[in-house]
C-alpha cells in the first residue's frame, strides 16, 4: 500500500511540474530561441504566425527580410520584436560580410540596398533595446554605427 501512495505521489509530482514548465516554441521554425508561445497576446500570436508563415514560403532572403521586418515594425511586445531584430541583424551581419558593407550606387543592386537598409535599421533598433536598458553610451554608438 506504502509504495502505490509513493508512485501516485511521484506521478502528481511530475505531472504538476510538467504543468508549470515553460514550453519554448520549436527554434527551426520560429528561428530563435526562447519564445514562449503563451507570453504572447492573440494580436502578436496572428502577426508572429502570418509573418513567419510568409518567411517561410519566401525563396528569396530580401522576401524572408521583408516578412520578418513587417513583424518587427508591427509588434508590440518587446521581447517578441526585439528577438526578431537580433536575429535580422546576425543574419545580415553573416550574408554582407564586412567587406560589403560600403555602398556604391553605380555598382551595386537594389536587392542589396535593400539588405543594407535592413541591415541599418537592425542596427537602429538595437540602439533602441540599449537604450530601453539605460546603455546610453552603447545606445548612442549603435545609432552612429547605423
Amino acid at each position: 500500500m506504502r509504495k502505490n501512495w509513493l508512485i501516485i505521489y511521484f506521478l502528481g509530482f511530475i505531472l504538476l511540474n510538467s504543468a508549470n514548465a515553460q514550453s519554448f516554441a520549436n527554434k527551426e521554425y520560429y528561428l530563435v530561441d526562447s519564445l514562449d508561445l503563451t507570453e504572447l497576446s492573440v494580436r502578436e500570436q496572428l502577426l508572429l504566425d502570418s509573418s513567419l508563415a510568409q518567411y517561410h514560403a519566401a525563396k528569396h532572403d530580401t522576401s524572408r527580410i521583408k516578412a520578418l521586418n513587417i513583424l518587427i515594425e508591427a509588434s508590440w511586445d518587446d521581447k517578441l520584436w526585439s528577438k526578431y531584430n537580433l536575429w535580422v541583424y546576425d543574419f545580415l551581419e553573416l550574408k554582407l560580410g564586412k567587406k560589403s558593407l560600403s555602398f556604391n550606387p553605380e555598382r551595386d543592386n537594389t536587392t542589396k540596398f535593400f539588405l543594407l537598409k535592413s541591415f541599418t535599421d537592425a542596427i537602429s533598433r538595437i540602439g533602441l533595446i540599449e537604450f530601453d536598458q539605460g546603455n546610453y553610451s552603447k545606445a548612442l554608438k549603435s545609432h552612429s554605427k547605423a
